[in-house]
């Protein structure tokens, strides 16, 4: 199985605030792989954790088919073991509530708090709770993952 999550094969995407956790894959890409893909994934403010797969780049796994297939574009992403290839990566562990029990929110000493690029961020999350960027209060910068932190 390849795409523990997601499987992209000459399809493309968009995904913005997604938490992709625990996923595997028996061959390449425990969180998303892609190939093939006519243009770019756009992979924006997400949090990729425990995803396993027998190969490198278990979290975000790109095999290109020639010069024609464009590599996802990856920003402001928490990403176990890190993404050289993205920008605004965040590494570390994102500190959920209860990962083992499937709460994915996150704690307050969280690295993923603040980190969302803004101009893509929905205005909720999946709770419905505003983003910070859209709520009015204390911080103005939107969390990564599919959880805004609230107290």
């Amino acid at each position: 199985m390849q795409g523990g999550a997601v499987l992209l094969s000459e399809e493309t995407g968009t995904f913005t605030n997604c938490t992709f956790v625990n996923n595997h894959s028996s061959n390449w890409g425990a969180g998303i792989r892609a190939f093939g893909s006519p243009t770019s994934p756009v992979i924006t403010n997400c949090i990729f954790w425990g995803n396993t797969s027998p190969n490198p780049n278990q979290n975000i796994n790109h095999f290109p088919f020639g010069a024609s297939d464009p590599a996802p574009v990856v920003s402001h992403c928490l990403v176990e073991g890190g993404y050289p290839a993205g920008t605004d990566i965040v590494t570390g562990d994102p500190v959920f509530v209860d990962a083992a029990g499937g709460d994915f929110r996150l704690q307050s000493t969280s690295p993923a708090i603040d980190e969302a690029d803004d101009t893509v961020a929905p205005t909720h999350d999946l709770d419905g709770n505003a983003r910070a960027a859209h709520s009015g209060g204390g911080s103005s910068v939107a969390d990564l993952g599919c959880y805004e932190y609230t107290p």
